[in-house]
């Protein structure tokens, strides 16, 4: 198979290569941004509202969830037969 022509295997790795890299840098920012929000209201000596804890949380574990999945993704694209299931209990 030509690597150049368009919907190559290899064109589509890169391309989901690149997508991976944006979402995890999206991902990143999410996540930074629940920590300033933890640290800041720490420093400032005011608790955290249960409310806003609670989704600062639950912000915590979807970006986790969605490395792993990005993670997952890659790892499949480089070789489609390795055993992902290893990869998932690991984090479970």
């Amino acid at each position: 198979m030509d690597t150049n022509q368009p919907g190559s295997r290899s064109q589509t790795t890169d391309s989901a290569a690149h997508a991976a890299h944006d979402l995890r840098n999206a991902l990143s920012v999410l996540r930074g941004y629940t920590q300033l929000i933890t640290r800041r209201r720490h420093r400032a000596g005011v608790g955290i509202d249960p409310d806003l804890e609670r989704a600062l949380a639950a912000v915590e574990r979807a970006t986790d969830d969605a490395r792993v999945a990005l993670e997952t993704l890659e790892m499949e694209l480089q070789d489609p037969d390795i055993d992902k299931s290893s990869r998932l209990r690991r984090d479970a």
